[in-house]
């Protein structure tokens, strides 16, 4: 699932035998329609599964559908109660969490509740660039542009994604500095491209984008869009 080969994954499925009840083929089989564009697939995957139990890890993938099916409510509330069952240890998970629940509250607008729970990852697994992205998309939605950009530059000397240049690229765009951008973005573009070139899928997607909303060339945008969609037939492909 993680390159997109949903051929593959259903063979693996096929070949499960005596383990098709367990959690990890139920768990299969509900990001397969997940991938697939079937949702109420996936939800009824996801809530077999938590009738069985709990776990941190079902309650947090339904929570993510949710706030997908625009259950904001619902989707805090299951990544809290996932919260809950974390033992005082499991401190990455924990921080998976809080950003997650962070990622919700800024998609409400509600920034400062954002900013305590990007805080809550921060304190539980420091040093994280997964938290200092979030931090960063934070101080941008803040107005805090000078803060974010350098925040940005900190990230991509500790992660250098692509993802995360055009990002910086696209604060530069929002702030009228489109000089600054094209240096981010052209680095952006670069390894999208080198990614592909390396026979990889994950940034197909990002391609669409970075065409659409970047160069805005509907036809190049088309191109990778048709490619994403034909790997992953779902609604994030369809966006």
């Amino acid at each position: 699932l993680r390159v997109h080969d949903l051929r593959c994954a259903r063979a693996a499925q096929a070949r499960l035998g005596p383990f098709a009840a367990s959690k990890e083929a139920r768990l299969l089989a509900a990001d397969l329609a997940l991938q697939s564009g079937d949702l109420a697939g996936a939800r009824a995957g996801y809530d077999a599964q938590l009738a069985a139990a709990r776990d941190w890890d079902v309650l947090a993938w339904r929570a993510w559908l949710a706030a997908r099916l625009g259950d904001f409510d619902g989707a805090d509330a299951l990544y809290a109660e996932a919260e809950d069952g974390l033992s005082a240890l499991e401190l990455r998970p924990y921080a998976f969490l809080a950003r997650e629940r962070g990622l919700l509250a800024l998609a409400r607008g509600r920034h400062a509740e954002a900013a305590a729970h990007y805080a809550r990852a921060e304190r539980a697994y420091p040093g994280d660039w997964r938290t200092a992205d979030l931090r960063a998309e934070w101080l941008g939605a803040e107005g805090r542009h000078e803060e974010a950009a350098v925040a940005y530059r900190a990230l991509l000397a500790q992660a250098p994604r692509p993802e995360f240049a055009q990002a910086l690229g696209d604060l530069y765009r929002r702030t009228e500095r489109p000089e600054r951008a094209v240096p981010w973005h052209a680095q952006a573009l670069a390894g999208y491209l080198g990614s592909v070139e390396r026979g990889e899928v994950q940034y197909l997607h990002h391609l669409a984008g970075y065409y659409a909303d970047v160069e805005e060339d509907g036809a190049a945008a088309l191109v990778w869009a048709a490619r994403d969609a034909g790997l992953r037939p779902n609604f994030l492909s369809a966006d």
